[in-house]
């Protein structure tokens, strides 16, 4: 595993926003697999995970904003019964609802479509982002399996795991577990 400073790791961690991460499990999970000879799911993987949770998460923040901001037409009681009574008794078209009536209720028809429709993508956005979150496990397993079979041991896969999901404080621990192994 190639030596890096732990300050290194640390200061472009915090000035990349936490992108440094995605570079760093790139280049360390490519040692790791060369050194143990082992197949590993890719980093890009990874990236298109959260791309795609990214992704998801927009969708279901747009639809929630949209759908809130929506205007709900308010349509009488009145407006609604001779709405029903038009539409029941009238099939040529000719009725005796008022024209500020029967925009009324169009307007409430289209309006609940609309809000149909985004709920929809809402509930799809949701169930997009379960499958990217499910995604995870996997390649952080396997990325912990072989931390573990490096040190023989020493780090466990459960330790590897609660080290890669503790953010830049695990990638600090582990780069320093890297640094004390013997070189190639």
């Amino acid at each position: 595993m190639k030596y890096r400073s732990l300050k290194q790791v640390v200061t472009y961690s915090v000035l990349s926003l936490g992108i440094y991460k995605f570079f760093w499990l790139a280049k360390t999970q490519k040692e790791l697999a060369a050194r143990l000879q082992a197949r590993m799911p890719g980093v890009r993987y990874l990236v298109l995970l959260n791309i795609v949770s990214l992704v998801a998460i927009v969708g279901m923040a747009y639809t929630a904003t949209t759908i809130h901001n929506s205007q709900n037409v308010y349509v009488s009681p009145e407006c609604r019964a001779q709405y029903s009574i038009s539409v029941a008794s009238d099939s040529s078209g000719a009725s005796p609802l008022s024209a500020d009536c029967k925009q009324r209720v169009e307007r409430s028809f289209d309006e609940n479509d609309r809000q149909d429709v985004l709920l929809k993508g809402f509930i799809g956005s949701i169930f997009i982002l379960i499958i990217s979150i499910l995604g995870y496990p996997r390649w952080y397993r396997s990325y912990a399996e072989a931390v573990s079979r490096l040190t023989t041991g020493k780090v466990s896969q459960g330790g590897a795991l609660a080290y890669l999901m503790s953010g830049t404080v695990g990638m600090v621990l582990l780069q320093r577990i890297y640094n004390q192994l013997p070189r190639d």
